[in-house]
């Protein structure tokens, strides 16, 4: 009777374990193989979890610009810092701005009628040369008591209409920095208390 053969480590191939099989004498898995299994079954639970995590934040955090994307917010913001640096200037060749101010910037060639748009408001040139109006409003056209009898850094002299769904609008003080007030009825109510405050500093100035 022939007695079986030795593997080439000489391990009996028929003991449990025995050689480099996976798989035992009675065909169940080796504990190794179990816990191969396990290690790849975790870490696919493990991509899961984390493709679901970032999927809800992508959805629930707002759209940010992207690297070298300028926010529509600023934009507006420089559009409207360049509107008023036009207007001062005008004011100081002419002496006073008319009634209709941006047609006489336009007229006089100072600017554009881009110039008048807010990316935000979804305004086209088109809808602009309909109404100059339609995403800016200017406070005051006489630019010389702006500075004299109000102070720059709180006369407002140009916002914007409701272009950003009620978060807030830009201002755009006598002295040229801008700011923008959350929401948009904080920066009306601002708007307003700086057209008292301008209204009563020109009560004072006598009448020549």
């Amino acid at each position: 009777m022939s007695t079986p053969s030795s593997g080439p480590d000489g391990a009996d191939p028929t003991e449990p374990g025995s050689g480099s099989g996976a798989v035992s004498r009675k065909g169940e898995p080796s504990d190794a193989s179990l816990s191969r299994w396990g290690i790849r079954t975790l870490a696919f639970c493990s991509a899961i979890g984390l493709a679901v995590i970032a999927l809800g934040v992508h959805l629930l955090l707002p759209k940010l610009p992207s690297k070298g994307e300028i926010s529509p917010q600023l934009v507006c913001a420089a559009s409207m810092r360049g509107i008023v640096r036009s207007m001062t200037l005008y004011a100081s060749e002419h002496g006073s701005l008319p009634g209709d101010p941006f047609r006489a910037l336009l007229d006089s060639g100072e600017v554009t009628t881009k110039l008048y748009i807010c990316p935000s408001s979804g305004k086209t040139v088109r809808d602009i040369e309909k109404d100059l109006y339609a995403c800016f409003v200017p406070v005051a056209h006489d630019v010389p008591w702006w500075v004299e009898d109000t102070p720059a850094s709180q006369a407002i002299v140009l916002y914007e209409r409701d272009n950003h769904g009620g978060q807030g609008g830009n201002v755009v003080y006598a002295d040229g920095h801008v700011e923008f007030i959350r929401p948009y009825s904080a920066m009306l109510r601002r708007v307003e208390e700086s057209k008292r405050q301008m209204a009563e500093q020109r009560a004072r100035v006598p009448v020549e």
